[in-house]
């Protein structure tokens, strides 16, 4: 990242960012006496729509160009397939809904965390998943069994 900033670390490794238009403007300050760096570390972050495999590779390839460790996701639980990438969970589902021609009811926003395995790698946390007219009133992903169709096909897609 390009430095922009030396003052006193004054986030002791704690890290903020700002949108500013389609840019993504991210500061970090590490545990150091360097002082915060900033930079800009996406333009109009890529969105890919998975229908066949992903590799966990290039998924880290994806997210070291915006959030480092997570990628966020969309996926349509009745077609099967992923939308990953982009800034916004929204950003995917328009993508699911534009050029797949999936269903709002049947896409929910995930992230995930590559850096992790088994249970913890699916996140269920998006503002798309707030559903109040099918029963989903939050932004996890309240049926069991909609959770399990999440899982069962980022597990087949996503090759690790």
């Amino acid at each position: 990242m390009d430095e922009v900033d030396h003052s006193p670390n004054w986030t002791q490794g704690r890290s903020a960012h700002a949108r500013f238009g389609s840019s993504f403007l991210y500061c970090f300050a590490p545990h150091s006496s360097e002082g915060a760096k900033w930079g800009i570390i996406s333009k109009m972050a890529e969105i890919k729509i998975i229908k066949d495999n992903i590799s966990l590779e290039e998924l880290k390839a994806m997210a070291r160009k915006q959030f480092f460790n997570i990628i966020k996701a969309a996926v349509d639980v009745e077609q099967g397939i992923i939308s990953v990438g982009g800034e916004f969970h929204s950003d995917l589902e328009v993508q699911l809904l534009e050029k797949e021609n999936s269903k709002r009811e049947n896409t929910w926003g995930i992230n995930l965390l590559l850096d992790r395995t088994g249970n913890d790698f699916i996140q269920f946390d998006s503002m798309i998943n707030l559903k109040p007219l099918s029963g989903n009133t939050n932004r996890g992903v309240d049926d069991p069994i909609i959770r399990a169709k999440i899982a069962e096909i980022v597990n087949k897609i996503v090759k690790r």
